[in-house]
């Protein structure tokens, strides 16, 4: 779980949220490449609001990413974890039965994310 007083500590200090939108578009436009990715049953970082993001983030790629239809995110087992939309270097990915503690919930699917990902496999594709 959290750290609450590691948290406040954060907050208190200037730590907080900040609007990242237009750096993530700029990462983006310099080729470097972007996982997005939400539990479904995330309530603090939601998948809607994940997935609004990634479909409204205006970038040079911004209307081929969305022309790109949702897909199956399968495992190298074939165990279908999550759904998953890509163009290029841009992945958002939601994960299936995963809250906001999403490698806690889904240790084998985060891992093989995570793994794939620094492969270079940015669609998550086997």
């Amino acid at each position: 779980s959290c750290n609450f007083d590691v948290n406040a500590n954060f907050l208190f200090n200037g730590d907080w949220m900040l609007p990242y939108f237009t750096n993530v578009a700029k990462l983006l436009d310099m080729g470097i490449p972007v996982l997005d990715y939400a539990g479904l049953a995330d309530f603090i970082c939601n998948a809607l609001g994940t997935d609004n993001f990634a479909s409204e983030l205006q970038w040079s790629g911004h209307l081929d990413f969305a022309e790109q239809p949702v897909s199956k995110w399968l495992l190298a087992d074939g165990t279908h974890a999550g759904r998953k939309r890509n163009f290029k270097h841009f992945t958002s990915l939601q994960i299936y039965e995963a809250g906001h503690m999403a490698p806690f919930n889904q240790p084998v699917a985060l891992l093989e994310m995570v793994n794939e990902w620094i492969k270079g496999n940015y669609a998550l594709d086997h």
